[in-house]
C-alpha cells in the first residue's frame, strides 16, 4: 500500500507500507493485518557462521537496509558503543557470550533498541529466554525465508517509531 499526502502540503512525503501478520495472527491462523512503516535500518548483525552471516548481509540488502556484521558478541558491543544501529539482530549459539547474554546486556544498556534474536531451535519465547518481558526483543526461527525476515524487521521497525 502507498500512502501519499496531497501535494502543496509543506509535509508533502510518500511512505511505503508492508502488510504483515500480527504475532497474534500467526499463532491463531486468523488473519489479522498489521500495518508497519517500510524503513531503512542500520542494522548490527551478530553471527559467528560465515556462510549464515553473508546470506543474511544480502537479505538485508535486498530488503533495503545496511548492516555491519561482527563475529561475536563482544565485537557487537563495541561496535554499539562506536556506531547508532537502529536494531541488533543475532544469533542465539556465539562463542564466547551467547546472543541470550547479549540480549540481556542490551536489554539493559539500550533499552529501546529492537533486538532480533535468531534461533535454530523452533519458536522459543524470548520473555523465558530472558528471564523478564521485554518489549524490544523479537523471535525469528531459523531457517528463515526473505519474506520472514522482512516481517520481523518492521516488526523492530515499529519498536523504534513507538518509543
Amino acid at each position: 500500500m502507498l500512502q501519499v499526502s496531497k501535494p502543496g502540503n509543506s509535509r508533502h512525503f510518500v511512505r511505503r507500507y508492508v502488510l504483515t501478520l500480527g504475532a497474534a495472527a500467526r499463532a491463531t491462523g486468523r488473519g489479522r493485518f498489521l500495518c508497519y512503516p517500510r524503513v531503512a535500518m542500520n542494522i548490527l548483525l551478530v553471527e559467528d557462521s560465515e556462510e549464515v552471516s553473508c546470506i543474511t548481509v544480502e537479505y538485508l540488502h535486498e530488503l533495503g537496509h545496511q548492516v555491519v556484521a561482527v563475529p561475536d558478541a563482544e565485537k557487537a558491543i563495541e561496535q554499539l558503543k562506536e556506531t547508532r544501529f537502529n536494531a541488533v539482530m543475532t544469533d542465539i549459539r556465539l562463542p564466547g557470550m551467547s546472543g541470550i547474554e547479549l540480549a540481556r546486556a542490551l536489554v539493559k544498556d539500550y533499552p529501546n533498541l529492537p533486538i532480533v534474536i535468531a534461533s535454530g531451535y523452533g519458536a522459543l519465547n524470548a520473555d523465558f529466554l530472558l528471564g523478564n518481558k521485554s518489549r524490544t526483543v523479537l523471535m525469528l526461527p531459523k531457517p528463515y525465508d526473505l519474506p520472514a525476515l522482512e516481517r520481523t524487521l518492521a516488526e523492530a521497525a515499529a519498536i523504534t517509531l513507538r518509543v
